[in-house]
């Protein structure tokens, strides 16, 4: 790849990464590619897919020669932000994105290629820098798809590799639970570690799946789960809506189990006030026909921080216009 590799002689390179299983796992391949350099890891505060006025300062202050954004739908103004902080600014990403000019930017889907052929973010990498399948590449796929990597495209390619590797898909899915209960906890520190943890043993898939740290996080995020689980209402013409409450960022995995409950289309679910004065809202769709970007569009026209691909939609909204916002959603999902 043209230019990349320089960055191993460049200096300073921070890597700003989403918090979940693909983000860790991209920023690991990413930190093993420009090995023996200084590299940086960072993820925004939890929940928040853009970045505060002060990490801005944070970033400014530490003269990064080259910033690397890794699997982060950040705001344009964000990414505006940071090409003043540095003219070497590389975006690895396979979130619905608008292509930039002012950016390496390596986004098949921003260029308009299918969502299906590129799962993750280290599925990118990998075809990328053509490297055969790993388990961090699976990981990263297996983290944000979940069981329904078995209906995409890749999966039949996955399957040799699980079979040569001698994993299962249960293993997979449970490891990137694993590594997710670290930012579902809060726990920012120990997603850096996470970074660096799965870097080191990824050729060692048992030790992924013995972390004890890792375990009991987890063991307190499955409770909390569940409660939303058992408290949903039942959906109304495919439409689940749910509401709640907790400090703990679960919003996408209760998005997940809600979605996979009977009769289930789509899930609309609403955590207020994670943030001060800010609520979350997530919408996740198993309809293959369905395509979620009129609703992210609607998010992004309002000027909601706000995330996404096809299948699945995330935005923070103030709370006194929360109530509004779910109405728009609701037309829109209804209209579908």
């Amino acid at each position: 790849m043209e230019g990349f590799e320089k960055l191993k002689e460049s200096g300073k390179t921070l890597i700003l990464h989403h918090w979940d299983t693909d983000g860790i796992c991209s920023a690991a391949i990413i930190t093993g590619f420009l090995e023996g350099s200084s590299v940086k890891t960072m993820v925004p505060r939890i929940g928040m897919y853009s970045l505060s006025d002060e990490e801005f300062v944070n970033i400014e202050n530490e003269g990064f020669d080259a910033i690397i954004v890794a699997d982060l739908a950040l705001p344009e103004n964000d990414f505006d932000r940071l090409v003043g902080l540095s003219s070497d600014i590389w975006v690895f990403d396979h979130h619905a994105k608008k292509k930039r000019s002012d950016l390496h930017q390596f986004n098949p889907v921003a260029r308009g290629s299918p969502s299906d052929n590129y799962p993750s973010t280290t599925w990118v990498l990998s075809e990328l820098w053509k490297t055969p399948l790993d388990l961090l590449t699976v990981l990263g796929a297996v983290g944000d798809k979940e069981r329904n990597i078995r209906e995409n495209a890749v999966y039949p390619s996955m399957e040799k590799y699980l079979q040569s590797a001698r994993l299962t898909l249960e293993e997979l899915l449970r490891m990137t639970e694993l590594i997710d209960s670290n930012y579902r906890i809060g726990d920012v520190s120990a997603i850096e570690e996470a970074v660096s943890f799965v870097l080191e043993h990824q050729d060692d898939p048992q030790s992924l799946l013995t972390n004890e740290t890792w375990i009991e996080n987890a063991e307190k995020v499955k409770k909390r789960i569940a409660i939303q689980e058992i408290n949903a209402n039942p959906p109304t013409k495919g439409i689940l809506v749910h509401e709640f409450s907790s400090s703990y960022d679960i919003i996408s995995a209760v998005s997940r189990k809600l979605s996979r409950k009977k009769d289930v289309r789509t899930s609309l679910v609403i955590q207020t006030r994670f943030f001060e004065e800010y609520d979350r809202v997530y919408v996740r769709t198993s309809d293959v026909h369905l395509d979620l970007k009129p609703i992210l569009d609607m998010a992004q026209g309002k000027g909601h921080v706000s995330g996404g691909k096809r299948e699945v939609m995330g935005a923070i909204v103030p709370s006194d216009e929360n109530e509004a916002f779910q109405n728009e959603v609701l037309k829109l999902l209804e209209a579908t």
